[in-house]
């Protein structure tokens, strides 16, 4: 499980990188945060099937937050993050392959709008 650890934390590093190229992203976000941002939820980690070989399925949420008054600002993000998300692949250290992602759309109330965005990986150590 240790290594599984460490590999989720490289990942979590690389994307947190690529993330900034889109905008304000937070690990932990402050009280008064700089709208738009985005910020890497915990990941859930599952065993492949054929745990001989140390594949391992992992899902990323990559929140996202706009004070945007309409839903452009939070759909033009999600493409954006979309759009980044294959350079994880070229990372030969990482060993990853991007299998699918789901997104989901939420209000938390009538001003900040956000979009959920579960990245499955599927990783090989």
């Amino acid at each position: 499980m240790y290594r599984t650890l460490q590999h989720e934390a490289e990942i979590h590093k690389a994307l947190y990188a690529f993330l900034q190229s889109v905008g304000n992203v937070y690990d932990a976000v402050p009280e008064n945060p700089q709208f738009p941002f985005l910020v890497i939820g915990d990941p859930e980690v599952s065993e492949g099937e054929v745990k001989d070989v140390g594949n391992n399925y992992i899902v990323f949420p990559i929140h996202i937050f706009s004070r945007y008054r309409g839903k452009k600002e939070v759909y033009s993000l999600v493409q954006d993050v979309l759009q980044i998300l294959p350079l994880l692949e070229a990372i030969s250290n990482l060993r990853v392959v991007i299998i699918g992602y789901d997104i989901f759309y939420q209000n938390e109330d009538d001003e900040v709008k956000h979009a959920i965005i579960r990245l499955k990986i599927k990783s090989f150590e």
